[in-house]
């Protein structure tokens, strides 16, 4: 506010410094905005989409995503034609060519029986450049009961037994 009203002044030079001091101003405010982002730039889980699949092992019937949205609404309808679940997982990692990083999905589902909790774990594979990519963790058929429904989910980065990442569903 101090500067805003130094800037009023009609004196030529005290006009110009101000416009200076507020390009400096921004000028370090810019800059410091890209250190902090590069500097907290940590590994995170950008978006999780479970996916029913059908006995042959698809998603989608072709590459659309209306397409793909109304096949999932045709398998959680129908759920005779339901083999499993998948969960499809983009993550970004810290940096590139991170070791040892492991996804570890928990997923609790519902039915008559009561509620059941299913834990999938995958290494994540990356190269010297790959800092980010998805990768889909699939519910083993045998242990998936096709009549139950997906209530709630959570996936994890972990290195060790260190937490990288999180991201959970809504009813966690």
């Amino acid at each position: 506010a101090l500067v805003i009203v130094r800037c009023l002044r009609l004196d030529y030079f005290s006009t110009m410094r101000c416009v200076l001091q507020w390009f400096f101003i921004c000028a370090i405010g810019l800059a410091s905005s890209f250190s902090n982002r590069a500097l907290g730039a940590s590994t995170e889980i950008l978006k999780v989409l479970p996916h029913w699949l059908d006995q042959q092992g698809r998603h989608t019937v072709s590459p659309s995503l209306f397409e793909r949205d109304a096949y999932q609404l045709h398998l959680k309808d129908h759920r005779e034609e339901v083999s499993t679940i998948r969960f499809d997982v983009n993550w970004r990692l810290k940096e590139r060519g991170l070791r040892g990083c492991t996804l570890h999905l928990e997923a609790r589902f519902g039915s008559e029986e009561g509620i059941q909790t299913l834990e999938q774990k995958m290494l994540i594979e990356t190269g010297k450049r790959r800092k980010k990519g998805w990768s889909g963790l699939r519910i083993p058929e045998a242990s998936f009961d096709v009549q139950s429904n997906l209530i709630a989910w959570r996936v994890r980065v972990t290195r060790g037994d260190e937490v990288l990442a999180t991201r959970t569903s809504f009813l966690w």
